[in-house]
């Protein structure tokens, strides 16, 4: 609404107007609501977004109608582009939307822009009856060649380097007398000037079936494009720089004319996916209160990898770990969630890599109660293989059950268990030397070296009722923070070491010293 500028009209009547200069209504549909108007019908207030109010009278007038709506599963979505308080709205609307029409799903503004313009100039075409009345130039359209041969090309989207998890659209023209294409994968050794008379050797399975060419059809603007599955090349190529070529015959067949742009080749780069996972706690021990970090690489196109926190029998929090432009990953665990822990319990860190879907195939859907599992192509769980978490109904091989799941075949997301134990945090075997100098404390503890600890001692109670003093008038006479190093035995101690010349009320009195960690006491000890 707002790139409307100023009207005299209301904002739906300015919708409307705009509409009804229109032959073909473009409906653009992302992950928000939109601008909302309100109305009352009977007694009854109705919310309808002004896009669907839009897109009604669009089929009421008969238009042609082209609707795009974002991939869900393939396109990067941030969060702050979600309409969550008007989701069901949205969801209801484009399900109304995909029963009336044939929707094309876009994964990003490049992949949407090309495919609009495709359309919009095949449809222009049609309403005014002539296909050589239409022109329309675009940069992001691959240009035709100006000679009157022949052409074919090929565009890849991404970098270059792609994961033998990903998927990728590979597009291009092709003005050749022929329905299809077909797409190859090559050695980077093969003789590609020899096309088609080059070795089969050189040329790789494509597909799952065996085959060694993908068909894909040239549609009527001499466009063509296709969504490849870098999976189906699991098992069949390493990693490696490999050719694709596109050909408007497969390499089975000879060219009865063969001419210099018969076919067109792009290199490409292919990797598998790789993660690694590592954690700050040496031990493997989760501490309330004690900071524990994950790090690792996770070589992914996906901005996160997932974790997955949980006990043998139920889930403690699924938490996003952000991955860097250097695929690498540094994470903390929230304080809050290592302090809901039970000490003594066994718990487990599966960290799940996403490689096709950005935010992973297997997911946490808040039905009632909740499931992990994948989608549907619907967008609906597949109960057939989910995992259940009720708490009436706790599943004792939850974590064992998660890696089942990411382990299937049809599954590309790949993962790292780490398995921690959980303890409360101790101070044990005070030692303490006292002479008429100085006051030495030691004391072993389970927390890692490096951990911050508070100190601090007072006059004990005994010396403040002989001075008939309350307690809470005296600060306390001493106050830093120390931290855990190694011990000479291997076990780690905390060390604090006092003098008379700092603190002279100390020394030939009686002291009480504690230890705190985040606030909570861990020990109170009077020196005598």
């Amino acid at each position: 609404m707002e790139n409307f500028g100023a009207h005299p009209e209301s904002p739906l009547e300015t919708c409307l107007s705009e509409l009804k200069k229109s032959k073909i209504y473009i409906g653009i549909i992302g992950m928000r609501y939109g601008s909302v108007h309100t109305s009352i019908d009977d007694g009854k207030e109705i919310t309808k977004s002004y896009t669907e109010m839009e897109y009604e009278i669009a089929c009421e007038k008969d238009l042609c109608i082209l609707i795009y709506c974002i991939d869900e599963h393939e396109a990067w979505i941030h969060p702050s582009n979600i309409d969550f308080e008007n989701y069901s709205k949205l969801k209801e609307f484009k399900s109304n939307i995909k029963e009336k029409h044939t929707v094309y799903h876009y994964t990003d503004t490049r992949d949407l822009i090309k495919n609009v313009l495709r359309d919009v100039v095949t449809q222009v075409e049609n309403i005014l009856g002539s296909k050589k009345s239409v022109k329309m130039e675009s940069p992001v359209l691959l240009p035709l060649p100006k000679s009157k041969d022949p052409y074919i090309s090929l565009s890849l989207d991404g970098t270059g380097t792609y994961y033998l998890t990903a998927s990728e659209r590979i597009s291009g023209i092709s003005t050749f007398n022929s329905e299809y294409v077909y797409l190859h994968l090559l050695k980077e050794t093969a003789p590609i000037s020899s096309y088609p008379n080059i070795p089969e050797s050189y040329f790789s399975q494509i597909d799952t079936t065996g085959g060694k060419y993908i068909q894909i059809p040239v549609l009527n603007d001499s466009s063509w494009s296709t969504r490849f599955d870098f999976s189906k090349l699991i098992g069949v190529v390493d990693s490696g720089t490999y050719l694709l070529l596109v050909a408007p015959y497969p390499y089975t067949q000879k060219s009865p004319k063969r001419s210099n742009n018969d076919y067109a080749v792009n290199k490409i780069s292919l990797k598998r996916g790789f993660l690694t996972a590592t954690t700050s706690s040496s031990s493997l021990l989760l501490i309330p209160g004690v900071p524990v970090y994950l790090s690792g690489t996770a070589e992914t196109r996906a901005p996160n990898i997932i974790l997955w926190l949980c006990s043998k029998h139920m889930l403690v929090n699924r938490l996003l770990i952000p991955v860097a432009h250097d695929h690498s990953y540094n994470y903390e665990l929230p304080y809050q969630t290592i302090q809901q822990l039970i000490p003594d319990e066994q718990y487990f860190a599966v960290i799940q890599m996403p490689m096709i879907v950005y935010d992973g195939e297997i997911k946490l859907f808040q039905t009632t109660p909740p499931v992990i599992t994948r989608s549907k192509p619907s967008g609906e769980p597949d109960m057939d293989i989910a995992i259940i978490l009720d708490e009436k109904d706790p599943d004792l091989f939850l974590p064992e059950k998660l890696c089942n799941l990411l382990d299937r075949k049809d599954i590309n997301d790949i993962y790292v268990k780490l398995i921690f134990s959980c303890q409360k945090a101790l101070v044990f075997d005070i030692f303490i030397a006292r002479n008429d100098a100085t006051i030495q404390i030691i004391c072993k503890t389970n927390l890692p070296p490096g951990t911050p600890v508070s100190f601090k001692f007072q006059q004990s109670p005994d010396f403040l009722s002989k001075t008939r003093l309350k307690r809470s008038a005296f600060l306390p006479l001493f106050q830093t923070i120390i931290y855990v190093i190694p011990g000479l035995t291997g076990e780690n101690i905390i060390r604090v070491d006092l003098d008379e010349k700092q603190y002279p009320m100390a020394i030939g009195a009686s002291v009480e010293f504690s230890l705190h960690l985040t606030g909570d006491v861990l020990m109170t000890y009077v020196v005598k």
